[in-house]
């Protein structure tokens, strides 16, 4: 699916992670991070076009491009708003 085809409110699964140990952890291996998030913003006018998701149990926002949506290790999969 290409990025500029999702649309504010639409889930994104990620794969996760439970492979990081010591003082420095990835972003889902932060304690209380899950593998869903809801997308909060678009920016489709930018040479690299992205979507910003708002990841459950996080309080950053998570910056997805097209590359990220067709990595395999990152994207699990994605739900389509009943809105939109």
């Amino acid at each position: 699916m290409k990025i500029n085809q999702f649309s504010i409110g639409d889930k994104i699964f990620f794969v996760g992670c439970d492979s990081c140990s010591g003082k420095k952890v990835c972003f889902f291996c932060k304690k209380g991070v899950k593998t869903e998030g809801t997308i909060v913003s678009q920016y489709f006018d930018f040479a690299i076009q992205t979507v910003e998701v708002k990841v459950k149990g996080s309080s950053e926002l998570l910056e997805v491009t097209q590359a990220d949506l067709e990595d395999p290790d990152f994207i699990k999969a994605y739900l389509k708003s009943k809105n939109n």
